[in-house]
């Protein structure tokens, strides 16, 4: 399958690859600060890298999309929904997860700075919910454990 991205606007749906006259999308690296994607479909990106300070992803949807070491400070996905993302290395300062939906993984424990986000009530409940799910289901150890530490972490912000 190839990577996909589109926006919807009045009832039409535009394809990224469309509008830039390209079959694969490679954005490992490049620079979106400050980028505004509200109501975007993202499928199989990779943004592995890549700058993304700032950039507002309220209302998309992304699925099976990369994240690896990319810099998502002060980043909004409010009300996103997650489908297979993965933050490994991501940098997650101030990074906005309020009242989000996560359906199959979502790689928050393995960011650099996962208890630096930001999130209201129904986000954190959340992302509480699919650390325990995530918790049951990991055969490592040393990896569970870190999982069950933030999902604590996260419930004592919830307490606050």
């Amino acid at each position: 399958m190839k990577p996909i991205a589109r926006k919807s606007k009045n009832k039409k749906t535009k394809d990224i690859r469309e509008l830039i006259r390209k079959e694969y999308v490679d954005l490992k690296g490049i620079q979106f600060p400050d980028g505004d994607y509200l109501y975007w479909q993202f499928y199989m990106f990779d943004f592995s890298n890549a700058n993304l300070k700032r950039v507002n992803f309220r209302q998309t949807v992304l699925e099976k999309v990369k994240f690896i070491g990319a810099d998502l400070s002060e980043a909004d996905f409010t009300e996103a929904t997650f489908k297979d993302v993965d933050f490994t290395d991501a940098n997650l300062y101030k990074t906005k997860f309020n009242s989000i939906r996560i359906e199959g993984e979502f790689k928050i424990w393995k960011a650099k700075n996962p208890r630096e986000i930001v999130a209201d009530e129904a986000g954190f409940k959340e992302i509480i919910d699919h650390l325990k799910l995530q918790a049951q289901e990991e055969p490592d150890e040393i990896e569970r454990n870190h999982i069950e530490e933030l999902c604590k972490f996260y419930e004592k912000q919830l307490k606050g």
